[in-house]
């Protein structure tokens, strides 16, 4: 594991890394270099070595909290400053542009806070260039661009960047933090800029000053010519008003009057200590002792003649003596309006403005009615979503709603500013008629279109709201508001009951079939996603054959549950030993209401699942899609199904190619494209932080996606205050194996021998319960885990989910070398560090790792592994709300103790204990015995796994034995 930082010096990026192996404290150059070209995907790089000055503690790099555990620093109260000599890649920026998006999970590197905060500046010198807040300029014979921070907004974020700048993006700690920061943002703004126009640079031919100083500009060596800095420099000057004054020039712009269609500007000076006092210019032309400036008239001519710079109507009223005001036109008013006031703005001008809706800042809203033409009988099953209707529009900007025949009438005018119902409007006319063609050229459209539209990429408006005919109201109503919809009954043939929630979730999934909409059951892990699928499928049954795909980890739970709950439904586990040969597959799912199967082996029978008519398909732990152009995915969008839903416990709003893929199994086609969609909306929201797009994103995927968290206060009511849930996983085939031969050796021996009986059974539980977690945790041959074990697999499942959604963990197991396996496991797997007590450590080192796992800091671990007799008691670990049982402890009292630690005073949140049982074994047997209170319960209980030592041998040989029905394939 290691540390990655990046630094700026010398205005070059370069990265290093602290290590956390015991036998170096920076990571060698050749293991840097590889980790480069992982995150980067390249190999131009320079190695370096260099020195730089950090806070140091005992001689090691004070290093970030997400990496203390390595190196036991709990405090860094006795940190100071020192030198270390170390090796470093510099990197092309470039690259760190290309990459902007990367992830940030490299595989066994911890991501530091120095690369999170060169994003922030790369993010803000996109938003510079965006808004062109750039200035040229020159240092001796380079020409470069620099960042104009003048605006107050931009000064704030600059100033907040610098108060939060990492210590080691700086090479010494005495170099200046604001220096550092505003280098590394013109670095970033000059190659943005230059990136943008190097095509259009090619196309200069001319060798004349100005182009060597544009060439100088967009990177290439060249000298300025004197004439073209002594012109920069005038330039330069010649925005600098007087900011010294306590006095600032007021353009004010004033409307028409009913008799002419003239607007007015008119010229003032208005206190800066007191903006309630403005004096117009005509005054203080007549009598400059108004105002106490020294040369008040050349003041004014002088700010006058830099406003007419930037403004032709300021520079027109310039042709008159002692100007003070002038007459304008409306297209005037608009451009002054758009383009003027912005530019006087920027030089430090005070400019009054009418209020307009703009057409450049508001989006084309259109509200879409759809009419009862009387053709419809829609039934209950019938996809409403794209039945076509006559329709009817009006059109919204801001706050202002336009009939439709306003609209028509408008649009014949060809004016771009017009005064509506009192207020003055900017009309893009290209976007007028955008609106134009598509409506009124169409006699029908379906519901579907109206969300087709919002993400084509293609129109300059969107739909703002849909009503529809009284009929159909309530359907429309509850796709934009999950209340509306009416609760449906609870099939006869579900046996259990829902929770409120589960109600709504299995209510919703009712509703969007009806609809002809696909939907994302987004519930976070542990609140019954397919409990409520099930009920869904009971709703159905009677139909085409439903399919599940899911992760193999889990089908030993869909199997179950769906025993338990709907034992009415005809049910195919296509997997493994259950799995039918390929001429068989369709004759024999025809009488089935649910086929279950795994994405693995759906990829194997591809061709025959997708010949098969289903009547609904979902897809549990639909995250496995969220690659967009993987076969699995493809695969899974040729299957033929009236209807869709996704099930995954991951917020998937939160990247957008997940979402998309995602998405476009559910309801195809409703996010456009993956190109459109990337263009439209993932990279104006993830580069940019487009906050109206996110917006108009939410509204679209809204109706589409259920996701209720355990912290909602609605679920929080409808939740005990501790909900336990077992997870079955099954035994690979090199477990079954190793279990089978233990069980063999193990009855052979306990038979032939009457003394050592109980010392015999003991080690054989042990045994077994071992390869039930990892073959590892039995052989002792290898400290990698892979894909070995079945419930490691779903462990990491279960582990992800729980991250995902930013949550901690207590993971307990009996045995230490499990504990050190697992610790290695997730530290690789999910390069995030995790903390593991055990009865070897000193309390000290004990007490210090609670302290950090307790700590609010975002960078604390978010995984506390416990050996189950160290850490069963005694232990406040109540920053937990997710607590594994890893393999059982046959003492339930035992459990529940371990439990306690995070269920216990202090806790705020409902807890989570899932409890991992390997399907077949042992393990699962126990279960049952405790579950069903059957004769050896009270033995179990009272005495734990000292019990089954007083077994005869039959009753050891069937608790031992393995149930093959079970295995992975």
């Amino acid at each position: 594991m290691l540390n990655l930082q990046m630094s700026f010096l010398r205005n070059n990026i370069v990265i290093w890394a602290i290590s956390s192996h015991t036998d170096e404290i920076f990571t060698p150059i050749e293991r840097l270099e590889k980790i480069c070209t992982e995150v980067f995907s390249s190999k131009k790089f320079i190695r370096k070595k260099i020195n730089i000055e950090i806070w140091a503690q005992n001689n090691f790099p004070l290093v970030s909290a997400s990496m203390r555990l390595f190196y036991n620093q709990f405090s860094c109260s006795d940190a100071h400053p020192r030198i270390f000599s170390v090796d470093c890649i510099e990197i092309d920026s470039r690259l760190l542009i290309d990459n902007f998006q990367s992830q940030a999970k490299i595989h066994g590197a911890l991501i530091g806070d120095s690369f999170d905060f060169f994003k922030i500046c790369l993010r803000f010198a996109y938003s510079l260039v965006s808004r062109q807040r750039f200035i040229p300029f020159y240092k001796e014979d380079n020409a470069y661009f620099i960042a104009n921070l003048e605006a107050f907004e931009d000064n704030l974020i600059f100033r907040d960047l610098c108060d939060k700048a990492p210590f080691s993006i700086k090479e010494k700690m005495s170099d200046k933090v604001e220096s550092t920061v505003k280098n590394a943002l013109n670095h970033f703004l000059n190659l943005i800029i230059i990136d943008s126009v190097k095509e259009e640079l090619s196309k200069v031919k001319s060798e004349t000053k100005c182009d060597l100083w544009l060439r100088g500009l967009l990177g290439e060596k060249t000298k300025v010519d004197e004439s073209i800095k002594k012109s920069a420099d005038e330039w330069l000057i010649s925005r600098n008003i007087n900011h010294e004054l306590d006095f600032s020039m007021l353009f004010k712009l004033g409307e028409p009057d009913e008799k002419t269609e003239d607007w007015k500007l008119t010229f003032h000076m208005q206190s800066k200590k007191d903006p309630s006092f403005i004096i117009g210019l005509d005054e203080l032309w007549k009598n400059t002792n108004k105002l106490p400036i020294k040369n008040l008239k050349l003041q004014l001519l002088m700010d006058l003649g830099i406003a007419a710079k930037y403004s032709k109507i300021v520079e027109k009223s310039l042709h008159k003596p002692q100007p003070s005001k002038i007459k304008i036109t409306g297209d005037e008013a608009l451009k002054f309006i758009t383009i003027d006031s912005f530019y006087l703005k920027d030089l430090g001008f005070v400019v009054q403005i009418p209020k307009i809706i703009s057409s450049r800042k508001e989006r084309l809203k259109v509200n879409v009615i759809f009419k009862d033409s009387g053709k419809f009988k829609i039934s209950g099953t019938s996809s409403l979503g794209k039945e076509l209707f006559d329709f009817d529009y009006s059109v919204a900007l801001g706050d202002l709603e336009i009939s439709r025949k306003d609209f028509l009438a408008l649009s014949k005018t060809k004016q771009e500013l017009v005064r509506i119902k009192g207020k003055w409007v900017e009309l893009n006319q290209n976007e007028v008629n955008k609106v134009l063609d598509y409506f009124e050229k169409k006699k029908q459209m379906s519901l579907y279109d109206t969300f087709l539209i919002n993400t084509s990429g293609q129109e300059k408006f969107q739909i703002d709201s849909v009503t529809a005919p009284k009929q159909f109201e309530s359907r429309v109503k509850g796709l934009f508001d999950f209340s509306r919809i009416e609760d449906t009954i609870v099939p006869k043939g579900f046996l259990g009951s829902l929770r409120e929630y589960q109600k709504k979730g299995f209510s919703w999934m009712v509703f969007l079939k009806n609809t002809g909409f696909g939907g994302i059951l987004a519930d976070d892990m542990g609140l019954g996603k397919t409990v409520q699928s099930i009920a869904y499928f009971l709703h159905c049954k009677g139909k085409e054959p439903n399919l599940v795909i899911c992760p193999k980890s889990v089908l030993g739970n869909w199997k179950r549950e769906l025993k338990q709950f709907s034992p009415s439904l005809r049910v195919h586990i296509h997997h493994g030993s259950e799995r039918l040969k390929k001429p068989e597959i369709g004759k024999n799912f025809a009488d089935k209401d649910l086929i279950i199967s795994s994405y693995a082996t759906l990829r194997i029978d591809q061709n025959f699942f997708e010949n098969i008519q289903w009547h609904t398909v979902i897809l549990d732990e639909a995250q496995l899609i969220k690659n967009p152009v993987a076969m699995q995915t493809l695969a899974i969008n040729k299957l033929k199904s009236k209807h869709r839903f996704c099930l995954t416990g991951t917020p998937v709003e939160n990247r957008l190619s997940e979402l998309w893929s995602i998405m476009n199994f559910a309801n195809p086609s409703l996010l456009s494209t993956w190109s459109s969609f990337k263009k439209s909306f993932a990279e104006p929201i993830e580069i940019g932080n487009d906050e109206e797009k996110s917006a108009v994103l939410r509204r679209i995927i809204s109706p589409f996606i259920m996701r209720r968290l355990k912290t909602d206060k609605k679920i929080i009511n409808d939740l005990p205050e501790k909900t336990e849930i077992k997870e079955y996983c099954n035994l690979t085939e090199e477990q079954a194996s190793i279990y089978q031969a233990i069980v063999d050796d193990s009855m052979e021996k306990i038979k032939s021998k009457d003394e050592n009986r109980r010392a015999l059974i003991m080690a054989a539980l042990i045994k077994l319960k071992q390869v039930c977690n990892h073959p590892s945790n039995y052989l002792k041959d290898t400290n990698r885990l892979d894909m070995r074990s079945g419930k490691v697999v779903r462990f990491r499942e279960i582990i992800e989910s729980i991250m995902e959604n930013n949550e901690k963990s207590l993971v307990f197991t009996q045995y230490k070398e499990m504990g050190e396996l697992l610790k290695k496991d997730l530290e690789d797997y999910f390069y995030t560090p995790v903390c593991f007590l055990h009865g070897e450590q000193s309390s000290k080192i004990r007490e210090q790792m609670i302290d950090l796992f307790q700590s609010d800091d975002r960078n604390s671990p978010k995984i506390f592994i416990l050996s189950l007799k160290a850490g069963g008691l005694g232990i406040n670990l109540t920053k937990a709300n997710n607590v594994i049982h890893f393999d059982r402890w046959w003492n339930p009292a035992v459990e529940n103790q371990a439990t306690d630690r995070a269920f216990r005073i202090g806790q705020k949140k409902n807890v989570f204990v899932y409890k991992l049982i390997t399907t077949g074994t042992i393990e699962e047997k126990i279960d049952e015995i405790i579950e069903k209170k059957l004769n050896l319960s009270n033995l179990v209980l009272s005495k734990g796994e000292l019990a089954i030592t007083e077994l005869n041998n039959e009753q050891l040989k069937e608790l031992f034995s393995l149930r093959r029905d079970n295995l992975e394939v």
